[in-house]
Order: C-alpha cells, then structure tokens, then sequence
C-alpha cells in the first residue's frame, strides 16, 4: 500500500493536468474579447470612429496684378519701351492668434448583441482671434494690385459623419452659413465658412466663435493651430487616459467625471504665425502633433477581469489541493484522487461559468454567483465523506480564498503586490501550523488508516 506515500506525486500530477482546461479556457476569454474589438471597430466603421479636430485656418485666395517692362532695341530708330502685364493666383493661410477651444463629452454606450461599446456625444465651443496686418503685409507686394477674391475659414474633423447638425458660427457677432467638406484639395473632413471681403478690408483683427456637436468614439484629440492655445475637455467619464503630445496642465477625476485643461503655445508646437503663401493647391504643412487626446479608457472590464481570474487558475487548484491534502493528515481522513479530480474539475467550471456570466449579469454579480455555486457543489460533494462540519469548514476556507482573489482581480496597480501578499499569508500560515508536526507518523498513521477502509 504505497498510495499514501505517492499521493502527493500523484497530486501534483493532477495539478499538471489541470492546466489543459485552464488553458482552454483563456482562448476562449481572448476569443471573447476578440470579438468584443471587432464589435468597436464595426461600431466605428457605421457609427462614427475617434475624432480629431484640427485648425481653425483662416484662407484668402487672391490675385496679385501687375506689368513688367522691357526695352526693346533698333538700329535705325531709338529704344522702345514694352510692357506686359502679368496675373498671378494665390492663396494665403493664416493661423489664428488667440485660441480656446471647450469640449463637454457626454458618454454614452452602443450595443450590439451581449457587447458595449462606449461612444461620445461632445459640445464644442470654439473661440479664435485672427490678426490681419501680418496678412496683407504677406500678401502685398511692390508694383502689383493686389485684389482678393475670396476668404473663407476651415476646421478640420477626422470623421464628418461625427457632425449631428450645422455648427453655429459667428464672425464678429454676425451668424453665417456654415458649409460641409473643405474647398482644397487632398483634406480631411471638415467644414468651412465664408468671410465677408469687407470686414477682412476694415478690421485689424477677426474674431470668431463656433459652436458644435461631434459624435465620436474610443478618443478625442485636439490639434489646435493658435498661437496661444487654452484647450478644455469635461467628460462624465471616471477613467481618462491622456496619450496626446502633452499632458493636461490641470486635470481633476472623480468616480463619475472628468476635467482636463492644457495651455499651449507655438513654442511647444514648434508652428510659425507668420503666414504661408503660395499657389492654391500647395497645403502648409501645420498639422501640429496630437496636442490634447484623452481615451474613454476602460481599465477593468469583464474580459480583462475573466482574463486576470484564469491565470489565478492554478493558485485556486493548488492551494485547495494543498487545503485539502492538509485536512486528510490532520483529521486522518483520506479522498481518493478521483475526488480530487472532480474538486479540479468543479474549480475549473468555476472560470467558464464566470466567463459566461459576466457578459449578461456584470462580473461582481457573476463571480458572486459562480463563487456559490462551485463551493456548494464541493461541499457537498465532500461532505459524504468528511462530515457536514468539515466539508463546511473547508468550504469557509475556500469561500475566503475566493473573495481573496476577487479583491486582486478588482486592482490595477497593486494586483501583483496584493497576490504576492496572499501566497506568502497562506505558505506561512502552513508553515507555522505544521512546524511542530511529525510527518513520519501521520504518513504511518493514514496509511494504516487507509488500508484499514481497504479491507473493510
């Protein structure tokens, strides 16, 4: 009768082989959480994707005029003097002096199926202040008429289906008509609006204001193109993840919201304010880096979680292997290792039923759930052999070690601390309860108890 003296062996044989469905179940999580991904990105492809805004740029397309002269030689009559006159088309951008720039995110969720996907809804106020000399000192040149055909302002949006309605857009108190799309070639979405000729002519500075909503998901980010910039974003969402160019000056998070601020100048951007000219068709490269982007980041969900809880898998094995294996020397009673397969097993089912219900009920409620289940189920499995009050012992400790592992599997940052802290709890608390204890003789004593069940 060797059996005793090899269980352990033949234990963490077990343990070995338990990695199999452990192991299956982690594909499955990340098959889950793979199809949750798809989920966002169909989301985005029909819905609306992640927001960029970007300017705003004031444009003024113009035509210089002029003539230049030559002279012309005979032999037998004096020098003629010829002019030609010349026509060129140009355009001019100018960026914006002052810039402050609010966006209110209201978050909200998109479901398809047993998935969520958060989505915004975001209010943006817009308040930009252009100044004109440099402008026309640019755009005026020696000997040549300078005639302006047209000048329009440009705001620039990653994805135009994000606007719900026409933004309401005021140049120096005055409403005009916003219009869909940019009027230059190779840009990204957006929208543009007219300038009055006369106000650019009799102002030494444009001021304007924008207001308009955005659908978006996953991020915003702003790429503002002032010269003094004071971005703002306020989100109803508790866990932000800021991954623009710069960090908020100023941010405050509660367990419901979100502020941010940054101030920014063109000594950080590295952009120019004096204006750039050229031919209508040539863009200025000003697209400054991503200054301000904030994620609606979800730090836990119930896939990251059911992830983090399979590879404590093995932790819930060996330690109730070890709980009950330490039970059997004390208490001289002996399970078979076909019990200690099913208990493997009932722990194992424990991840699939977390998996599969946590994507309806919400993981607390389904941990909660599971964690019951798994434990009644074993207990009373157990109790036919042991007693009730044993098997409801050995249930109490098992119910401690999964609300232990709950509480890591709810933090981030100190997760590793926290596990690390439980392992070393449980290794000494074995240590210090079997440090006086004679193994020779419990191994003799279930052994002859044992054979003693055999013969019987």
């Amino acid at each position: 009768m060797k059996y005793f003296t090899n269980k352990p062996l033949i234990l963490g044989l077990l343990i070995l082989i338990f990695i199999i469905p452990l192991s299956e179940i982690s594909t499955i999580v990340l098959e889950r959480q793979n199809n949750l991904q798809a989920v966002k990105q169909d989301i985005a492809n029909t819905y609306t994707g992640e927001q960029t805004l970007a300017g705003p740029w004031l444009i003024v397309d113009y035509k210089l005029e002029g003539e230049d002269s030559s002279w012309k030689y005979f032999d037998t009559r004096p020098k003629v003097e010829i002019k030609t006159p010349w026509q060129k088309q140009y355009r001019a951008w100018q960026r914006p002096l002052n810039l402050a720039l609010q966006s209110n995110l209201d978050v909200s969720s998109k479901s398809r199926g047993i998935y969520e996907v958060p989505v915004y809804l975001s209010h943006n106020q817009l308040d930009a202040n252009f100044n004109i000399d440099p402008l026309f000192t640019s755009m005026k040149k020696a000997n040549a008429k300078l005639s302006l055909e047209r000048a329009f302002i440009a705001f620039e949006l990653s994805d135009q289906r994000g606007l719900q309605a026409p933004p309401i857009v005021q140049i120096m108190g005055k409403t005009v008509e916003a219009k869909p799309g940019l009027p230059y070639a190779g840009a990204k979405d957006g929208f543009y609006f007219p300038v009055p000729l006369q106000t650019l002519k009799s102002s030494k500075s444009i001021e304007v204001s924008i207001d308009f909503k955005l659908r978006g998901t996953n991020a915003i980010e702003l790429s503002p193109s002032g010269n003094e910039n004071q971005l703002t974003v306020l989100a109803n969402w508790p866990h932000p993840k800021f991954t623009g160019a710069y960090l908020p000056d100023n941010s405050e998070i509660s367990d419901h919201d979100t502020s941010a601020s940054w101030s920014i100048s063109s000594f950080a951007t590295g952009l120019e304010m004096k204006p750039f000219i050229g031919k209508p068709s040539v863009i200025p490269d000003w697209q400054s880096p991503g200054v301000a982007r904030m994620e609606i980041f979800e730090p836990v969900n119930i896939y990251t979680l059911n992830l983090r809880a399979t590879k404590y898998g093995m932790l819930f094995v060996i330690l109730s292997f070890a709980g009950f294996y330490m039970f059997e020397l004390i208490q001289k009673q002996n399970l078979h290792p076909i019990q200690y397969g099913l208990i493997g097993l009932a722990l194992s089912v424990f991840f699939l039923l977390l998996l599969s219900s946590s994507e309806v009920l919400g993981f607390t409620l389904a941990y909660s759930l599971a964690t019951l289940s798994c434990i009644g189920l074993i207990s009373f499995y157990i109790a036919g052999k042991i007693g009730r009050h044993a098997a409801l012992r050995l249930s109490a400790l098992l119910l401690i070690l999964y609300s232990s592992v709950f509480i890591i599997l709810r933090l981030e940052d100190r997760a590793l601390l926290v596990g690390s802290v439980l392992i070393f709890i449980v290794l000494a608390s074995v240590m210090i309860i079997t440090r006086k204890m004679d193994w020779y003789v419990l191994s003799s004593s279930a052994k002859n108890s044992l054979a003693k069940t055999a013969n019987y």
